[in-house]
């Protein structure tokens, strides 16, 4: 194996990497959107004037608040969740990052150096003509 296939491989599986990250930023995003959401609906139902509320009247507000707090809690648990997770990928994300570097470079080299040798070869057999 060369280092350009070397570099297609680690590159291959650094686009990957970015794949899943992409998953879970997305899911990041989300339930933070769902969170943000429900904050601004307490905040609605806070700011409602008590002659327009007639959920106070029979205790629904309670009920509401009650399925907003777990709602809530249950979002925050999974965002913690993602967000673990997220760090776990975003090592791996980097290493396979820094592989994908190492491995360009290498490819890199390896052509300079065949071209190099070509120049080199090029060279030798110029002179040698000229001197025969």
């Amino acid at each position: 194996m060369n280092f350009d296939q070397l570099h297609a491989l680690t590159a291959l599986k650094y686009r990957h990497s970015q794949q899943q990250l992409a998953q879970i930023l997305k899911r990041e995003n989300t339930l933070r959107a769902e969170l943000a959401k429900l904050r601004g609906y307490v905040a609605e139902g806070r700011a409602l004037p008590p002659e327009q509320c007639q959920m106070r009247a029979i205790g629904a507000d309670v009920i509401w608040l009650r399925w907003v707090t777990k709602t809530q809690d249950q979002l925050n648990i999974e965002l913690a969740q993602v967000m673990a997770q997220k760090e776990g990928h975003m090592a791996r994300h980097r290493k396979a990052f820094g592989k994908m570097q190492v491995s360009e470079t290498l490819a890199e080299n390896e052509r300079d150096a065949k071209l190099r040798a070509r120049r080199d070869q090029a060279l030798a057999q110029a002179i040698d003509r000229t001197v025969l």
